[in-house]
């Protein structure tokens, strides 16, 4: 797996990816893209605050 550069705003504390990086870092699902992306943007989370994030 390649690295992924999570990119962030030192302002406004905001972060994001740059297009195909959240996807990179979770599996696909059965063709599910939202499903997917909620995963991973949940894996993100829980990797910047140390803390379990669910997304509903």
């Amino acid at each position: 797996m390649e690295p992924i550069e999570i990119d962030g705003c030192p302002s406004c504390s905001s972060f994001w990816f740059d297009a195909g990086e959240l996807q990179k870092i979770s599996p696909p699902e059965n063709g599910n893209d939202a499903h997917r992306e909620a995963n991973a943007l949940s894996i993100v989370m829980e990797m910047l605050l140390h803390l379990p994030f669910v997304i509903v």
